[in-house]
């Protein structure tokens, strides 16, 4: 298949690399929730099946192969990215910088097909909950003497732990695979923090959660992907490239969402009001 000139080689070559791959990661969290409900069907209930599905859903990185294509193409056909396959190039930053725009959509539109659109005050309580529980665990591990001598490293197995050692190629004073695994647990021992102070860090963690405003505050409306996308590369391009490229984030969501009612002006008004 041949296209436009002005399309970046980069992405022509990953395009042709994973057509031509004998991997082709096609994983979908939909299909893997009703094979397990089907096979596990006495033991899940709703709410198990919708944990299931975010534990899933946390598990994929990028969309599948087929559809990752799809996205590719569009990117290096559609006669509207001439301009800002252009207009990027004279700014480029790294070789790599046609490939991380199509990382960034592939991932922004992923990010939202997993979101468990929880409004701004459902997600609020959600982050006050996980502190008032982490801090409660907290308080009562410190009131056990039961767990005054807990190691929770205890928990990683000696076969991970020889894992570890081989992919580190540790060298260390002892010689029997006992003592590298005894050894090695006590080095990880010395970097990660007990599960007392790795509560309050999550305490800590999700108060400075809790400041940061959502980038999309009706998630059910039906231009929330719309919104989350934009939003997302004109944070990308104002980080990365020092300025906001509103057209070009309007061309990119266009193209990527398939649709045709996002121009700059829509653009720059989203990114300066909250939605």
């Amino acid at each position: 298949m041949s296209f436009p000139i002005w399309a970046p080689l980069s992405l022509i070559k990953l395009l042709n690399h994973r057509r031509s791959s004998s991997f082709r990661y096609n994983y979908n969290v939909d299909d893997e929730v009703c094979r397990l409900t089907e096979e596990y069907s006495h033991a899940l209930n709703e709410e198990k099946i919708e944990s299931l599905r975010n534990q899933l859903r946390k598990n994929q990185f990028f969309l599948p192969y087929e559809e990752g294509d799809k996205l590719i193409e569009k990117l290096i056909s559609n006669p509207s990215m001439k301009s800002v396959w252009e207009a990027l190039e004279r700014r480029q930053i790294s070789d790599r910088y046609a490939i991380d725009i199509y990382t960034v959509c592939d991932s922004t539109i992923l990010a939202w097909r997993h979101s468990p659109k929880k409004s701004p005050m459902e997600r609020n309580e959600l982050l006050l909950n996980i502190i008032r529980t982490a801090s409660a665990l907290r308080e009562l591990i410190d009131q056990s003497e039961d767990h005054d001598f807990y190691n929770d490293l205890e928990a990683i197995s000696d076969d991970k732990i020889s894992w570890l050692l081989d992919a580190l190629n540790s060298g260390n004073p002892y010689e029997t695979p006992k003592e590298h695994i005894d050894y090695a647990r006590f080095s990880i021992h010395e970097i990660v923090p007990p599960i007392r102070l790795a509560l309050l860090n999550l305490e800590m963690k999700t108060a400075e959660f809790l400041k940061i405003e959502p980038l999309v505050r009706k998630p059910q409306s039906k231009n929330a992907e719309v919104h989350h996308f934009v939003r997302v590369l004109s944070n990308y391009f104002r980080k990365t490239y020092k300025q906001p490229l509103h057209e070009t984030v309007a061309t990119l969501a266009c193209v990527a969402l398939d649709r045709d009612d996002i121009d700059s002006d829509f653009v720059r008004k989203l990114v300066t009001e909250k939605s």
